[in-house]
């Protein structure tokens, strides 16, 4: 939660590259997250991570307890003890289906991240303030569920593989770790299961895991940002004209979809929003902001894979 945190105005100011025609750049980042401080205000940095926040526990924890319970079923002889490790198509098959589960349940967060982070001051009513609850009944008075679950097709093909490629490498780094007893002189020998890592292995596999699943499945989540904010951000737009042109276009109220109907600016479904990115913009635009990735996802799986196995061992202890 804390590394998150840290790292949501990042996160935001990301977003508003994703979805709009802005060219990325590192470089450009302290531009953008000063002129939002100027016209917002600092808090306008962390706009819509309270509904990151409230995404965190239920999706870490049914993400892992699906992922634990599935490991115990494919893990024979489990041993609660030891550091058991699985099979890399294993370790896929439970990972990918853990990620899918939790993303499924707490998808609508997902969704009111996006969209409140991509929503200037302007166009929010005195009395939402970018609250989550409210936003989400507001879109689900215009659409229904289905409003809620906008940009699910391709989460779901992105955390399935996400997930599959990163507890997979997690799993198979630790097993090359006690192979060649890396770093610990306490490592079982041969790389058979039941060998142990330390905390520092630990943060090494899940950093490189990281790494290797978030670059992996990024142009899926471009698609998955655009898809959700079709309808809020212009197609065409700029990072500048959120807060000009669009403002004026929609004055009333970020919840107030009715007012700008998705259809009118992007392509909704997965394929013609792909079509249309390629052949507008060419295949770099999947990869738009991938390198901030590089540098915050690594720290924030690694963080997560870390504090589970910590405190896991230490319930399990007791």
């Amino acid at each position: 939660m804390t590394a998150k945190t840290v790292v949501a105005p990042l996160e935001r100011v990301k977003i508003m590259f994703q979805v709009t025609n802005d060219h990325f750049s590192l470089w450009k980042f302290p531009t953008v997250m000063m002129d939002i401080f100027r016209k917002e205000g600092l808090a306008a940095l962390w706009r819509g991570h309270s509904a990151a926040l409230l995404r965190i526990f239920p999706y870490a924890g049914i993400q892992f307890m699906t992922y634990d319970y599935l490991k115990r079923q494919f893990s024979e002889n489990f041993d609660a003890q030891e550091n058991t490790t699985l099979v890399v198509s294993e370790a896929m098959i439970c990972g990918g289906t853990a990620g899918a589960v939790s993303t499924a349940a707490t998808y609508p967060l997902d969704l009111a991240r996006s969209r409140l982070a991509i929503t200037p001051l302007h166009q929010t009513s005195n009395v939402s303030r970018f609250h989550v609850v409210k936003s989400l009944h507001a879109w689900h008075k215009v659409g229904g569920v289905a409003e809620l679950y906008k940009g699910l097709s391709p989460t779901l093909l992105g955390v399935v593989p996400y997930g599959a490629i990163a507890f997979s490498t997690n799993e198979a780094v630790k097993r090359a770790l006690i192979k060649y007893e890396i770093l610990n002189q306490n490592v079982g020998r041969g790389g058979k299961r039941g060998g142990k890592v330390n905390i520092w292995q630990k943060l090494l596999a899940g950093a490189l895991a990281g790494i290797v699943a978030q670059t992996s499945t990024y142009p899926l989540e471009i698609l998955r940002r655009r898809m959700q904010t079709a309808g809020h951000v212009h197609a065409a737009s700029t990072i500048e004209s959120t807060y000009t042109t669009v403002t004026k276009s929609h004055p009333s109220s970020c919840l107030n979809t009715t007012s700008a109907s998705p259809s009118a600016h992007s392509p909704m479904n997965m394929s013609a929003t792909f079509v249309h990115l390629y052949s507008s913009h060419g295949w770099r635009v999947f990869f738009k902001g991938v390198s901030l990735n590089w540098i915050k996802g690594p720290v924030t799986v690694s963080i997560s894979f870390t504090t589970f196995d910590f405190f896991k061992n230490m319930v399990e202890k007791w």
